[in-house]
């Protein structure tokens, strides 16, 4: 090929560039204007004190709803949930920050014993779409969950695509689920819960789990099962509990971390158990550990 020939694919390679160039900016601006002009920004709160349906823990003691657990049921898609406890005397309250135009915040109650609430966040759009605006607007729709500390509760949150931040602290909580695909999780407690939780689990995939304070929470039973991804346990801290901790997991990365003053079994490790207060009962963790292909578990005091 001549000097000619060469200099003439040269130009033509950089026109070509340039061409790439300026469509890639016309399609960016050309997204950006398409989602500003279809953005319905809404801020939605919901605050439950109604006669009909009677989740105000201030409700009527004669009621035959009175004492009886409020089954919560959380179906998220795509967002970031936070879930706190409320002030005492506070019924359940949502406060939502989205983009009507792409989701829809619904909420569904049945009265019964037990009542039942359960809220759906979900997407219009196709992922694809979403996604795109997304990324060019920043962030993901947000919403904010306060729990009634007055009241007995069951919780469970499925949620698919993004985080959430729970705060169990100080409520009554019976029970805890949690099943999460593509979702950052964290779950603690700045207080000890009153009464007595029965369970706390966890279902995850894809995604990142951290749970720290179960000493606070002192849940009878453990069952996390988790694939893909990282998790780390914290169970440090005071039990007073015999509790099961089972883990099932596969190509994931778990960072264990046990307390000192408490009975180990089913795990293969060396320590020098501390004595127990003579106060205290014998507070013991039973674990059962099934591992699959490409699962680390690391254990820590």
């Amino acid at each position: 090929m001549t000097d000619r020939g060469r200099k003439k694919w040269r130009v033509v390679g950089c026109l070509t560039l340039l061409a790439v160039v300026v469509l890639a900016v016309a399609i960016v601006a050309g997204l950006t204007w398409w989602s500003s002009r279809s953005a319905e920004p809404r801020s939605t709160v919901l605050v439950h004190e109604r006669a009909d349906f009677d989740i105000d823990p201030l409700h009527d003691q004669g009621s035959t709803t009175a004492g009886a657990p409020l089954r919560v049921l959380l179906e998220l898609e795509s967002c970031e949930v936070y879930i706190e406890p409320g002030a005492p005397g506070e019924a359940l309250s949502v406060e939502a920050h989205y983009d009507a135009h792409d989701y829809m915040l619904e909420e569904i109650i049945e009265q019964g014993i037990p009542d039942i609430y359960r809220l759906r966040f979900f997407a219009t759009s196709s992922r694809l779409i979403t996604g795109l605006k997304q990324g060019l607007r920043g962030g993901q729709p947000q919403l904010r969950i306060r729990l009634p500390v007055d009241r007995p509760l069951e919780l469970t949150l499925v949620q698919r695509n993004g985080g959430a931040i729970v705060d169990f602290g100080g409520l009554h909580l019976l029970a805890a689920d949690f099943d999460v695909s593509g979702t950052l999780l964290k779950v603690d407690a700045d207080e000890r819960l009153q009464g007595e939780l029965e369970r706390f689990t966890v279902k995850g995939r894809q995604g990142g789990l951290v749970v720290e304070s179960l000493d606070l929470m002192q849940p009878k039973r453990v069952a996390i099962g988790y694939r893909m991804g990282q998790a780390q346990l914290d169970l440090r801290g005071a039990w007073i509990s015999v509790t099961s901790v089972d883990l099932s997991l596969s190509i994931v990365d778990v960072i264990l971390r046990l307390p000192r003053d408490a009975r180990i079994r089913g795990l293969d490790i060396d320590r020098i158990e501390s004595p127990l207060s003579e106060e205290l009962p014998a507070a013991t963790l039973t674990f059962s550990v099934e591992s699959g292909r490409r699962a680390t578990l690391r254990v820590f005091e």
